[in-house]
């Protein structure tokens, strides 16, 4: 601890000072006086990201669902955050989120984070890549008696029709 004496050498006035800082940069000091010991901070270090999680494929019209972890030593996250953006102009809050995307590509989904005091994570990036969904076969039908009506007339077709008659089966669910 730093010592500062007050005016004429009182020991009413002693100050005892003290501060440390981190790797980072942030710094911590303290201060006493006979009646009260007070502290304060400066945190300069940004949020990171401790882990950030995403599928690397998934269909169209499926939702896809990213989570984040991020760690901030002095302080915690700002209100909203972590904030993502999906690359195809829609965005997201929070550590956990789901979104669809409506038609097949490569998206890069980012993720940032800023703490209460204002300091900004680089964002993480991750690509994904979107594809058609697979179409459903299309049910069984079973044709049992087709006819067909066609009339000529002096050489010519004038009429015809053809009536199929017959069972579908039931979509699959």
């Amino acid at each position: 601890m730093l010592s500062a004496a007050g005016a004429a050498g009182s020991t009413d006035n002693t100050l005892d000072l003290g501060a440390s800082i981190d790797g980072l940069g942030n710094i911590v000091a303290a201060w006493s006086d006979t009646t009260s010991v007070q502290a304060a901070t400066f945190d300069v270090s940004a949020p990171s990201f401790t882990r950030c999680q995403r599928a690397r494929e998934r269909d169209d019209r499926t939702a896809v669902a990213m989570s984040s972890t991020t760690f901030d030593a002095w302080g915690s996250l700002g209100v909203g955050q972590p904030g993502w953006s999906f690359g195809d102009g829609a965005t997201g809050t929070g550590p956990t989120v789901t979104h669809v995307f409506a038609t097949p590509g490569t998206y890069t989904v980012s993720v940032g984070a800023s703490d209460t005091v204002g300091n900004v994570a680089a964002p993480a990036t991750r690509q994904i890549v979107i594809s058609n969904a697979p179409v459903p076969p299309l049910p069984a039908t079973t044709v049992t008696r087709p006819t067909a009506k066609i009339i000529w007339k002096a050489g010519k077709l004038s009429n015809s029709s053809i009536t199929l008659k017959g069972t579908v089966a039931a979509p699959p669910t």
